[in-house]
């Protein structure tokens, strides 16, 4: 728009000058107001960032911590349920061993008759490997191959065919494969 200065007095632009330069320094405030509150919002959100980075770190490093103790206490547990399975085994065994006749003692065999395999021998181990992973998988889904190696391992059990006997019991329908290398045991 074009506005003719001629036709205003000296007061007149004086006061137009005037309401010029406060309308220009009002947008120069607004402008540095502006860019200010922009730094903040820049500013507010990096620490945001910052913040949310290392609780979910500090949320990682618990979830590792508690991981690892639910390992931790699943084996202890484990290896207890398989120190009481070995001792009632133990138990059982003395409980159904005959007395022993006139001049034998407990372990000695008579003349023709062929020595009991003892509790957890390679000739009972088929059934104790059974005992054991059952009581190892109680209450899971199903378990990998890699783990029960390890408990069974921990419970002091010779895994030297495990592979072998996995397939065997598989095959009597003793332990479902689900999938490579993970095995759960049959719904009844």
């Amino acid at each position: 728009m074009y506005i003719d200065i001629n036709q205003f007095t000296s007061d007149e632009l004086f006061e137009l000058a005037k309401k010029r330069k406060q309308e220009e320094e009002a947008s120069e405030a607004r402008r540095v107001a502006l860019g200010e509150l922009r730094q903040r919002r820049d500013e507010l959100i990096a620490e945001h960032a910052r913040t949310l980075e290392t609780l979910d770190g500090q949320i990682r490093e618990l979830h590792n911590r508690r991981g690892q103790l639910v390992i931790r206490h699943k084996t202890a547990v484990d290896e207890l349920d398989g120190q009481i399975a070995e001792l009632r085994r133990e138990e059982k065994a003395v409980a159904e061993q005959p007395s022993a006749p006139e001049g034998r003692v407990g372990g000695e065999t008579a003349p023709g008759e062929k020595p009991r395999a003892a509790a957890g021998s390679r000739a009972s181990g088929g059934a104790d490997l059974a005992t054991a992973l059952a009581a190892i998988m109680k209450g899971r889904l199903d378990i990998s191959e890699s783990l029960l190696r390890e408990h069974l391992r921990n419970r002091g059990i010779d895994i030297s065919n495990f592979s072998r006997q996995l397939e065997q019991l598989v095959r009597e329908k003793k332990l479902l494969k689900k999938g490579s290398g993970n095995y759960a045991l049959p719904r009844k």
